[in-house]
């Protein structure tokens, strides 16, 4: 039997991963579809990503033993957040359709072509 914690860690992670799939794509808006000689620009994606990462637990984690919130109120936020968070991005990107449990997308590549030239992506 999966419990109200399990359930909410996998609508977590569902959503979540649907928020990685736009990410996927916006990486190559920056990278263009050869990989970087550079890297810098990646790097300090990836470097913010993971200073951002720790701040946000940190604070999660003080904010829960304080008992301002729990960790399940923290997650049902989270999931809110990533919906609505989903949702922009969706507007944002038309040409993309991630698949509802997150694991997957697929590109109207036509339009995504349209785009990319509109917007003079890299090669």
């Amino acid at each position: 039997m999966t419990t109200a914690k399990e359930t909410l860690s996998a609508a977590l992670y569902t959503a979540l991963s649907r928020l990685r799939q736009y990410g996927r794509v916006g990486i190559g808006r920056i990278t263009g579809t050869c990989p970087s000689t550079n890297g810098q620009a990646v790097m300090s994606l990836e470097e913010a990503r993971l200073f951002h990462r720790v701040e946000l637990s940190a604070v999660a984690s003080l904010l829960i033993q304080k008992g301002v919130f729990t960790s399940e109120e923290f997650t049902v936020q989270m999931i809110e957040e990533a919906r609505h968070l989903d949702a922009g991005l969706a507007k944002d990107w038309p040409e993309i359709t991630v698949a509802e449990d997150g694991r997957s997308f697929s590109i109207d590549t036509a339009k995504m072509f349209q785009r990319t030239k509109h917007e003079a992506w890299p090669p």
